[in-house]
């Protein structure tokens, strides 16, 4: 029998830390291969019409792909564990999800005209008379990412973590491009042909690589009639939880459509960064939390949550404190003039408390996941979806513009974290936070904003008004995350100074 005290300090204060790690450098890279295509496609259109509608056809394949289908990793991987014959069990995921998802982007291509103009209700003719052909193109997104979703899952499966990452970027590669080649002229239709191709490209490495990595040889295997009930039953909540959060994302799309020309790509690319964190940087310590839960490791509740929400804290405190020189460092050049970057910048301050609230459901997230119990992850989607979708429309109504999808986003998370909470955490009495480290998170907190907002304010004095947008992103951060840490370790908080010690050694 293992010694119970060693498996507790193997998953100890920086265990969480370091095991999400790895994950997390990997999905960080393909964030920023993500959020290369955004600029490109920024510098291309900038915000208006033509950035609208392409974003609005874009939509629709894109979240339930990339977004829905997302699911279809953690649930493959939960159906791939208990197969004999894995070899067999890839063949007939890939052909089950092949059958389903190439019709399924065959209907929306063919109905392009009828429901794109469904999800942009409120946006100009031109806008919707851009964005029908592009729908048509876009629509073959569905079944190549539904494809490099399950290609995902099983080199996870087979413990090549790489590979995912490198198609995903290969795949962004090619369609940042195909956007800078294209002629002014035929750019808006292209880019849409180099999405897609992207996606394609994903795709079919995916499939061409499986032969000479994995040893895997494929050949279209339909599963026997219990086991695709098998199949079906593991992917079926996941991909209804998702979908709910699909429906969510269109409609508030539509709201957004109600709002001036550009501001459905505005909201897009405020999302996007909420959506990255969520799935790219956050994701990580939920598969940490599923793999330890599961594995019936002791694990320090408390602790894994301050440590995710230090990481949340210096993101909300940045996106709040200079979103400005954030938004002009990321997009603000080619078509996105000043005036684009402050109407960017208004909607991502809004997001940022949003941050902490996605960062927070992560820990009960994963351990709903680990114990199986997805009707209460599909019921926190159900509840956040609605708590969103009635403070958007409300608070548009009430004049708000732009800052209501922030200020909703906040308000839903915090919906889904307290449902979350009471109905998993507290009847097992497991408390995320008590009132000595919620103190400490908030000086924390308290800490960065202040180094941010003095180091801005050092860089202006000494440059002046004009500052460069870099100087002054650079020096906010820089000052954010020394304050943080300093803040953090004269409070004594735990991970921080465990940490600050692991570096002093390493120094050495």
């Amino acid at each position: 029998m293992a010694d119970s005290s060693s498996q507790f300090e193997e998953s100890g204060s920086l265990a969480f830390l370091g095991r999400s790690a790895v994950l997390n450098v990997l999905f960080a890279t393909e964030a920023v291969a993500s959020f290369l295509l955004d600029v490109v496609i920024a510098a291309a259109f900038g915000l208006g019409v033509r950035s609208d509608a392409l974003y609005a056809a874009y939509a629709l394949p894109q979240k339930v792909g990339r977004g829905m289908f997302q699911s279809l990793t953690n649930s493959f991987m939960g159906l791939f564990a208990g197969e004999m014959d894995r070899q067999q069990a890839y063949r007939e995921a890939i052909t089950v999800i092949a059958v389903l998802a190439a019709p399924l982007s065959a209907i929306l291509s063919l109905t392009a005209t009828w429901w794109l103009p469904v999800t942009i209700p409120g946006a100009s003719p031109e806008t919707r008379l851009a964005a029908v052909p592009l729908a048509a193109v876009l629509a073959w997104l569905l079944a190549f990412l539904a494809l490099a979703e399950t290609f995902r899952a099983v080199y996870y499966h087979e413990g090549v973590q790489w590979l995912p990452t490198l198609t995903r970027v290969a795949g962004a590669a090619l369609s940042i491009v195909v956007v800078l080649v294209s002629p002014p002229e035929q750019r808006l239709t292209l880019a849409a042909w180099g999405l897609t191709l992207g996606a394609a490209l994903e795709a079919i490495v995916g499939l061409a690589l499986m032969r000479p990595v994995l040893k895997v040889r494929y050949v279209p295997a339909w599963p026997s009639a219990a086991r695709l009930r098998t199949t079906l039953a593991m992917v079926g909540v996941p991909l209804a939880g998702q979908g709910v959060h699909v429906v969510a994302s269109l409609g508030e799309q539509a709201l957004a459509s109600l709002l001036p020309p550009g501001s459905i790509t505005a909201a897009n690319y405020a999302r996007r960064i909420i959506n990255t964190l969520e799935r790219f940087v956050f994701r990580g310590f939920l598969i940490t939390t599923i793999r330890r839960s599961a594995g019936r490791q002791r694990t320090d509740v408390r602790s894994d949550f301050r440590q995710i929400m230090l990481v949340a804290i210096p993101v909300a405190v940045i996106m709040v404190a200079l979103p400005v020189p954030l938004t002009a460092v990321i997009f603000g050049r080619g078509q996105f003039g000043s005036g684009d970057v402050l109407t960017l910048a208004l909607a991502l301050q809004m997001f940022a408390p949003a941050v902490l609230g996605e960062a927070a459901t992560r820990i009960p997230s994963g351990l709903a996941y680990a114990e199986r119990r997805l009707r209460l992850l599909f019921t926190s989607a159900v509840l956040s979806s609605a708590t969103l979708l009635i403070s958007e429309a409300v608070l548009i109504w009430a004049g708000l513009g732009l800052r209501a999808l922030g200020l909703s986003s906040a308000l839903a998370s915090a919906m889904s974290f307290a449902w979350l909470y009471a109905t998993l955490l507290r009847p097992g009495r497991v408390r995320v936070a008590d009132r000595r480290g919620g103190f400490q998170l908030a000086m924390a907190g308290a800490g960065a904003w202040l180094g941010t907002v003095a180091l801005q304010a050092l860089v202006r004095a000494a440059m002046g008004a004009h500052a460069p947008n870099l100087v002054l992103l650079a020096g906010g951060t820089l000052g954010c995350g020394v304050f943080l840490v300093a803040t953090a370790y004269m409070l004594g908080l735990h991970e921080v100074r465990r940490l600050v010690g692991v570096l002093r050694g390493g120094v050495r």
